[in-house]
């Protein structure tokens, strides 16, 4: 990853930084949808890295994103039914508190990251929000838009 930092005197210092990913552990025997979620969560950590976006991030921008890539998975899992999974009414009251959960009750800079990000990407999509974060370090100005 190429990254360009300014000095005081307003000289810009190119460098190169080799960022890699080794492995995404996750404890065994947690639910699915928390399974999931989490990997969402990891993944989206790995993949802003990777992908070149700044690495100074801002923990709230950083884990906003990551917290909506969690709910997104989470959204997309269709409902467990009754006739595949017998715990299937325990399992979507499972993943409805872990949605609960990231938006409304995670520790405070995924909170306020999250609620920030999901704005932003209710207002202008995924694609243009990562663009966004991608160019400037930061979630966008919903009046830009």
């Amino acid at each position: 990853i190429r990254v360009e930092t300014k000095k005081s005197t307003g000289e810009v210092v190119k460098k190169e930084r080799k960022v890699e990913v080794k492995a995404i552990l996750v404890l065994s025997h947690l639910p699915r949808t928390l399974t999931g979620g989490i990997i969402a969560h990891e993944s989206m950590h790995c993949w802003l890295k990777l992908a070149g976006y700044p690495l100074n991030l801002d923990s709230r921008v950083e884990e906003g994103l990551c917290q909506l890539a969690a709910m997104l998975w989470l959204d997309a899992q269709p409902p467990a039914r009754r006739d595949r999974d017998p715990m299937a009414e325990k399992t979507n009251e499972l993943s409805e508190y872990f949605k609960w959960r990231i938006a409304n009750n995670a520790p405070t800079e995924y909170l306020e990251g999250y609620q920030l990000a999901r704005r932003a990407y209710d207002r202008v999509g995924l694609q243009r929000l990562l663009q966004h974060v991608r160019q400037t370090g930061a979630f966008p100005e919903l009046q830009m838009y």
